[in-house]
């Protein structure tokens, strides 16, 4: 049990992806991108009384997979901070690549998943990891697009990747190298839609974790979010992203850093002071707190091909379209 606590901040990276074409490909850039997403989820509208609704939710994320997109209303050309496009992310299949980008952390399912992106020795259950950007000039007010709550790690041992769920396996850990020790996020409640080989780690994991913490004491994984709605009175998408400031009992501020940074938490309840402050940042800027993502569903190439004729000729979708096409189209 960690004597003392850890608040992170990890950067993510400024590049948005937007692409002229229907469908978005398989980002194969070299560069991490982040993007204006849209999907069904649980938004926690009332932290105080811990109350949640089930709606569609607009959030920016890293889904380096393929995603549908349309254009964002609110966009305007001289606003260069607003998302030009709203992407529905997708699953597909493409084996290991080296040019094929992972996406870290993954925040779909019914648990939030971070295994390879700036993860420092030293991170312990229980601590918080708040990934996003910063001003160079303010390096003391992160913009943020994810927070999340480490319940606890599992090295995972040879062919058990496969084990945990497919999106995740497919998107990420099939795509870095094997030997990965995977921090599992800790959740607004204890949705169980994908039991499956490892549901005793979890629960193993959970036990520990409420060693360090009373279980009265909610903090949890979420990504700032704005339900979706698109009506020409009242028209609500994410234009930007919530900026806070952290700091400690001691005055010490978590500030941006290029290779990530942190500030220590003498207790727990100390711990639980700075998550409330957080979220009432988050919530003052215009946010709610997405807490659940389904998983993105599969879709056959074919689909991609059909949405987007020009794939076959988009030196982008090359790689992807060359090796699945003919199979699956036959």
């Amino acid at each position: 049990m960690p004597t003392n606590f850890k608040i992170w901040f990890v950067p993510h990276p400024y590049n948005k992806s937007d692409n002229g074409a229907v469908i978005c490909p398989w980002n194969m850039s070299g560069l991490h991108r982040r993007k204006l997403l849209e999907s069904h989820g649980t938004s926690v509208i009332d932290y105080s009384h811990m109350k949640n609704e089930d709606c569609d939710i607009t959030f920016v994320g890293e889904w380096e997979c393929c995603s549908e997109h349309r254009p964002n209303p609110l966009w305007k050309a001289d606003l260069r901070d607003i998302y030009k496009d709203i992407h529905s992310p997708f699953l597909t299949v493409l084996d290991s690549h080296p040019q094929v980008l992972n996406t870290d952390p993954f925040v779909f399912g019914d648990y939030f998943y971070y295994v390879c992106c700036k993860v420092r020795e030293g991170m312990n259950p229980g601590d918080i990891v708040i990934f996003g950007t910063f001003k160079k000039d303010k390096p003391e007010e992160l913009i943020v697009d994810t927070v999340m709550v480490l319940l606890g790690n599992y090295e995972i041992k040879e062919n058990e990747d496969k084990y945990f769920p497919y999106a995740y396996y497919n998107v990420t850990l099939s795509k870095i190298l094997p030997n990965k020790k995977v921090w599992i996020g800790k959740m607004y409640d204890n949705r169980k839609h994908n039991r499956n080989y490892l549901e005793h780690i979890y629960q193993d994991l959970e036990n520990s974790y409420n060693e360090i913490y009373n279980k009265n004491q909610k903090l949890f994984s979420f990504v700032p979010c704005k339900r979706l709605i698109e009506d020409p009175n009242n028209t609500q998408i994410v234009t930007s992203l919530p900026v806070i400031t952290v700091k400690n009992s001691k005055g010490d501020v978590l500030k941006g850093a290029r290779n990530g940074s942190h500030i220590e938490v003498s207790s727990a309840s100390e711990m639980k002071d700075i998550f409330d402050d957080i979220v009432r940042q988050v919530q003052t800027n215009g946010f709610e707190l997405g807490v659940y993502m389904p998983m993105p569903e599969f879709k056959e190439l074919k689909y991609i091909i059909n949405k987007c004729p020009d794939c076959l000729r988009c030196k982008n979708c090359f790689m992807l379209i060359n090796k699945h096409y003919l199979y699956e189209t036959k």
